[in-house]
């Protein structure tokens, strides 16, 4: 089996993978969880992907990163560092939302026992 066939986008064909802009934090949990993070990496390091297979999100990157990455600007560490902090930053900000809605409601069952 090659490192292509491991990797955990297979199993999420219908995630845009082709999308030049900024990855889906749905997009970074996948690929920072992939055991074949490391390979991904490579190939997007390698020739082949240079000449002009360097559309979308390879190894929790997008072009850009991989471009500054290419230029010795930033390695695969910052990259991954920066993507674990963007999906810790994005569940603090869901974790939040979800306390402030379940205090929310929480509050109108106690206004309807009042009331009651």
């Amino acid at each position: 089996m090659t490192w292509r066939e491991r990797a955990l986008c297979q199993a999420v064909p219908e995630m845009p993978w082709e999308n030049d802009g900024k990855p889906t934090v749905e997009q970074l949990r996948v690929c920072l969880a992939c055991p074949v993070l490391r390979d991904c990496a490579g190939f997007a390091e390698s020739a082949a992907c240079k000449v002009g297979d360097d559309a979308g999100v390879l190894a929790a990157s997008n072009p850009t990163d991989r471009q500054a990455i290419r230029e010795g600007r930033r390695s695969w560490e910052d990259v991954w560092a920066r993507a674990r902090r963007r999906v810790e930053v994005h569940d603090e900000l869901v974790g939040r939302r979800v306390v402030r809605w379940m205090l929310v409601e929480a509050g109108r069952m106690a206004d309807r026992v009042v009331s009651a």
